[in-house]
């Protein structure tokens, strides 16, 4: 059994993901560039961090199945849309009740 997909009509945005994760041998970070078609929501909420402090999120984007399936935790990385950019602030990853992932959806601050 599987959850309904969300609808291709609704992905009408590309944007340019680039994950972070990990370290060269040189010390600088590890990106991974995609580019996606996307839904953006651009609907500002605010979340309390791990330490207890208010973080001001600008949006949210969803896309279906999972952005990056080789890394266990998505913690950072920019969302570029345009001439926009917004850094990724955490993401979340649903599952299908077949285990599989329905989609992935990344907080944008």
């Amino acid at each position: 059994m599987r959850l309904s997909p969300i609808p291709a009509s609704t992905l009408n945005t590309e944007a340019i993901v680039t994950l972070e994760h990990g370290q060269d041998p040189y010390g600088n970070a590890v990106t991974e560039p995609f580019t996606i078609r996307c839904r953006i929501v651009e609907k500002s909420e605010q979340r309390l961090d791990a330490e207890r402090r208010l973080v001001s999120l600008k949006g949210s984007l969803y896309l279906t199945g999972d952005l990056a399936p080789h890394l266990s935790v998505i913690e950072g990385g920019t969302v570029r849309i345009g001439d926009r950019e917004w850094s990724i602030y955490a993401a979340d990853r649903p599952r299908n009740p077949d285990g599989t992932v329905h989609h992935t959806k990344l907080y944008l601050r």
